[in-house]
C-alpha cells in the first residue's frame, strides 16, 4: 500500500533484478581514500590542475589530454612550492608514453578526477574550473575543511556534475531538487534517534525516480519509522524481507563484493563527521547531529546559515588577509544562492529576523554581523549609493563598504535596511566630516533614493527594532523631519 517499504520501492521488489537496479542507485562516491591528508591532496590537486590553464581547451578536453597538460608543465614547478608532491608526479605526470601509460594508470587517475569533480574543480565533460581550483590553493590547509562544509550544504542532484555523471542512478530530471548533506540533516534530526549507514545509504543516498527533497525526506521518515532495528545487520534483514529479496529456498539475497550501500555512499558520511555535521558513535557504529548541525536547520537555506557563521567567525575587523581571503571564496562560491535570498521579500525578512535574535557577542560586547554587511554590498552589486566612482579590487568587483545609517555605536540594528553601501570616500565623510558634509550626503543619499522613509517604516513594521533614540538620531541629521518623527513613533507605540 502507499507508504510502506514495498509502496515506495514497488518496481524493485521480488526479483534477483530488481535487487541489482535498488543498489546501483546508491551515490557511488569516488574511491579515494581519506584521512587527516585528504584536505591537502584536495589542494595539491587544485594546484596542478592549475598548471594546466594556459594550454587548456573547454571543446577538447578529457581526463587523459588533463595529464597530459599537466605533465607538460611539471619542469615549470619550483623545487619549493609547497603544492609539489612528487609522489603523485611519478605516479600520473612523468611517462614516457601516454597512451600506455594512461591504460596502466587511467583508472587510478579518473577516481582522482572524480572527486575533484564532487567538489567542483571539474565540471562535465572534463573541463577544469580554474576558479574554484584558486580557491582551492589560495586558502590556508585549515581553512579547506571549512570551506568544503559549506559547498556540501550546497550540493544539488540537479547541479553536481559528478553526481550527474553516475551510472545506474536515475536519469536527473531538469526540475530535481535534492541536497543529500540536507536530507541527511533533516533525517536526523526528525528521527530523533541514531540512524544506521545502512538506512542512510538506501533512504537518502539513492537517486531513483523520486527527485524532490521534501518527498524523499517524508519516504525516508516514514521507513525509518517502520524499522525495528537499531542496527546494521538487523535493519538489512528486516528490509530485505519486506522487499521479497529471496530465492527459491528462501535465503535471503546476498550482498556481493562492493555492492554494499554502506560500502557505496561511506565517504560521503566520512566527509560529514569530519566537518562536524554528524557524528558516530563508536559502541554503536551509528550516526547522530552534532549540536552545530542543529543550527542550521531553520526556515532559510541551510548553506546561509552556515555562511553566516563562518564568516562570523572569521577575524575581519583585525585584518587577518587570510580570513578576508576565506571570506571573498565563501562569498563567491555561495553567489547565486545570495542572490536568489535577496531577491525573495520574505528571505530578506528571515535573515534579517535572524541575525536580529542571534547577535554577535564577542568579549561581552555587540559587534556587527559581517554576513549581513556583506549581502547589503551584493544587493547593490558592489555600486555605491552614493554614486561615487570607487577602485576595482583584484577578484574584479568595487570596492564598497557597508555603513549603518543608524549608527551601530549608537545601537543601529544589523539589517538590510539599516544599510549602505559606500565608496570609500562618501563613507569616511560620513564618519569623518563635518556636521554640515555629513547633512549635504545624507541629502544626497536621500535624493537618489537610497534612503527612504519606507525603509524605516518597514523596520518598525517588520522588526519591531525602532526606539525613540534612533529616530532622535534620525532627525538630527536631517534624515527625517519633525513630522516623520511623531508619525513613526506613533508607529513604534502600535507595535509597543
Amino acid at each position: 500500500m502507499p507508504g510502506s517499504v514495498r509502496g515506495y520501492f514497488k518496481d524493485f521488489v521480488d526479483t534477483q533484478e530488481g535487487f541489482q537496479i535498488f543498489h546501483n542507485q546508491i551515490i557511488n562516491m569516488p574511491r579515494e581514500s581519506f584521512d587527516n591528508r585528504y584536505f591537502k591532496k584536495l589542494q595539491t590537486l587544485a594546484f596542478y590542475l592549475s598548471l594546466a590553464e594556459s594550454e587548456f581547451n573547454a571543446s577538447r578536453s578529457s581526463y587523459k589530454i588533463i595529464m597530459s597538460l599537466i605533465s607538460d608543465k611539471i619542469s615549470t614547478i619550483s623545487e619549493d612550492c609547497p603544492f609539489r608532491n612528487k609522489k603523485l608526479e611519478n605516479d600520473y605526470f612523468i611517462y614516457e608514453n601516454l597512451d600506455s601509460h594512461y591504460t596502466k594508470q587511467g583508472r587510478m587517475f579518473r577516481h582522482l578526477m572524480e572527486t575533484c569533480t564532487l567538489w567542483g574543480m571539474i565540471k562535465s565533460s572534463a573541463i577544469i574550473d580554474f576558479d574554484r581550483c584558486k580557491a582551492f590553493t589560495s586558502l590556508t590547509e585549515e581553512q579547506i575543511p571549512t570551506f568544503l562544509e559549506n559547498i556540501s550544504l550546497d550540493i544539488n542532484i540537479k547541479d553536481n556534475d559528478f553526481i550527474k555523471s553516475l551510472r545506474g542512478i536515475e536519469t536527473i530530471r531538469a526540475n530535481a531538487d535534492y541536497r543529500p548533506t540536507l536530507g541527511i540533516l533533516k533525517y536526523l534530526n526528525d528521527i530523533a534517534r541514531e540512524a544506521t549507514d545502512f538506512e542512510l545509504s538506501i533512504l537518502l543516498g539513492r537517486i531513483d525516480k523520486l527527485q524532490d527533497e521534501a518527498l524523499i525526506i517524508q519516504r525516508a521518515l516514514d521507513i525509518g519509522r517502520w524499522f525495528t532495528s537499531s542496527n546494521r545487520n538487523g535493519q538489512q534483514q528486516e528490509f530485505f524481507r519486506e522487499m521479497g529479496w529471496k530465492d527459491e529456498n528462501g535465503i535471503l539475497f546476498r550482498y556481493v563484493s562492493s555492492q554494499q550501500p554502506y560500502f557505496k555512499f561511506h565517504t560521503y558520511l566520512i566527509f560529514l563527521t569530519a566537518f562536524g555535521l554528524i557524528q558516530k558513535n563508536p559502541a554503536t557504529n551509528n550516526y547522530s547531529l552534532t549540536e552545530d548541525a542543529k543550527q542550521l536547520l531553520g526556515t532559510l537555506p541551510a548553506a546561509v546559515i552556515d555562511l553566516n557563521k563562518l564568516i562570523n567567525k572569521l577575524d575581519l575587523d583585525g585584518g587577518n588577509v587570510s580570513d578576508a581571503t576565506m571570506k571573498d571564496i565563501l562569498i563567491k562560491a555561495n553567489m547565486n544562492t545570495l542572490q536568489a535570498l535577496l531577491a525573495d521579500r520574505n528571505l530578506v525578512k528571515t535573515i534579517n529576523k535572524f541575525v536580529l535574535d542571534n547577535p554577535i557577542i564577542k568579549k561581552g560586547v555587540r559587534v556587527r554581523n559581517q554576513f549581513i554587511a556583506e549581502l547589503a554590498r551584493i544587493r547593490e552589486n558592489y555600486q555605491c549609493q552614493a554614486g561615487t566612482t570607487t577602485f576595482e579590487r583584484q577578484d574584479g568587483r568595487n570596492y564598497v563598504e557597508a555603513h549603518h545609517i543608524i549608527e551601530f555605536s549608537k545601537g543601529g540594528p544589523d539589517v538590510l535596511e539599516n544599510l549602505l553601501a559606500l565608496g570609500p570616500t562618501p563613507h569616511t565623510q560620513l564618519h569623518r566630516g563635518s556636521e554640515r558634509a555629513i547633512r549635504d550626503m545624507y541629502i544626497d543619499l536621500m535624493g537618489r533614493g537610497a534612503i527612504r522613509l519606507e525603509l524605516f517604516e518597514n523596520m518598525i513594521d517588520n522588526y519591531n527594532c525602532l526606539t525613540e533614540g534612533h529616530l532622535d538620531f534620525l532627525y538630527t541629521k536631517g534624515i527625517i523631519s519633525s513630522q516623520q518623527k511623531v508619525d513613526l513613533m506613533r508607529r513604534i507605540m502600535k507595535h509597543s
